[in-house]
């Protein structure tokens, strides 16, 4: 789990990908979230929920995201 944390470098996709996936092999249930920062700005962010408990996310982080997309 260090290995993905927001300071190994990627994008938050390629991150929020490969932590689902090993997720999803244990059976953790994980859902992938999209969200966007403003309707009117390209500014998006994606992570990792299990339980509806972000990973590797801090609320400061997602503060400012709405979620637009749950998978």
């Amino acid at each position: 789990m260090a290995r993905l944390s927001r300071t190994s470098g990627g994008n938050c996709l390629e991150r929020s990908l490969v932590l689902y996936r090993y997720l999803a092999r244990a059976n953790a249930d994980p859902h992938l979230v999209v969200g966007m920062a403003r309707p009117d700005e390209y500014l998006g962010h994606v992570w990792v929920t299990v339980d509806d408990r972000p990973l590797l996310e801090t609320p400061e982080t997602l503060d400012g995201y709405t979620e637009v997309v749950t998978f």
